[in-house]
């Protein structure tokens, strides 16, 4: 997909399915805010995503996914993925 992108469509994208399992041992409901970044070796963003979600009190475990579209040339780049979770209640 990269040799193709690079000769035949520099514009094209390529979607990311992230998945994050987390859970909540407190006796309170939580809302997060997942924020991602796609990083090159120098540190530069090459794709940004996120999403929020919440956490019923006492759940051992729950699933959240969003895409994240990453143009198909600078996949290629990709050298470190971060994440940040901010809790909102």
């Amino acid at each position: 997909d990269l040799e193709e992108a690079r000769t035949k469509d520099p514009k094209d994208s390529t979607w990311v399915l992230l998945r994050f399992f987390y859970r909540n041992d407190g006796w309170t409901k939580q809302k997060v805010k997942l924020r991602v970044l796609l990083l090159d070796e120098a540190g530069g963003v090459l794709a940004e995503g996120g999403r929020s979600a919440s956490l019923a009190k006492q759940q051992e475990e729950d699933t959240v996914t969003f895409p994240l579209k990453v143009k198909t040339v600078d996949w290629g780049r990709a050298a470190k993925l971060k994440a940040l979770a901010t809790f909102l209640e």
